[in-house]
């Protein structure tokens, strides 16, 4: 059995009588979203009441079924987030700088702030679509492009499509890559925010 800490992103239900429960699990430098699908969703609204809503951070302990996980136990928990990579901890003193998840792990460089979107195209790869975003920075340092692609598997998928070309946005992820003409490829962690 595993166990990840994070925060409930989205609960949709489906015409087939289950519910899609999607925990948005930060983790040293990078974020994954793992969806459930749960039959007696009854039983964590009664447990938690208003509290089991898109936003709370939970433990979910789960074990695998060949690629799918099953969920075994979920818990609201409050946690803290590393300032250094941005993964959940167990709630601790905020002074702390560093986690366990990032000791020992090479960091990586944060994109953040106002950026333009500059190119949008929605593309058919091997056994999804995709959308690949580019960026400019609004800051002093000029890094080229910065450039994140989300398949559309990804929960944030459905909200990028929208964004237009020439919005303003604030973005928050981590560099992968950066090649020789200066653009960094990087992993989205938010869902841009309109400037």
């Amino acid at each position: 059995m595993s166990s990840i800490l994070g925060k409930i992103y989205e609960i949709t239900s489906s015409d087939e009588g289950f519910h899609t429960l999607v925990i948005k699990h930060y983790y040293a430098y990078s974020v994954l979203f793992m969806k459930f699908n749960i039959w007696n969703i009854g039983k964590y609204m009664e447990k938690f009441g208003d509290d089991f809503q898109t936003g709370a951070t939970v433990e979910v302990k789960y074990y695998m079924s060949g690629q799918y996980p099953n969920l075994t136990s979920l818990e609201i928990k409050s946690l803290s987030q590393c300032f250094e990579c941005d993964a959940f901890t167990p709630e601790r003193d905020n002074q702390q700088m560093g986690c366990e998840s990032c000791e020992g792990v090479l960091g990586k460089v944060r994109v953040s702030g106002t950026h333009t979107l500059v190119s949008s195209q929605v593309k058919q790869y091997k056994y999804t679509k995709g959308i690949s975003l580019s960026f400019t920075e609004e800051s002093e340092e000029d890094h080229g492009l910065n450039i994140t692609l989300v398949y559309s598997n990804n929960p944030m998928y459905k909200e990028l499509i929208e964004l237009s070309v020439g919005s303003r946005v604030n973005v928050h992820g981590w560099v992968t890559k950066e090649n020789e003409n200066g653009s960094r490829f990087f992993t989205l962690s938010e869902v841009p925010e309109l400037v």
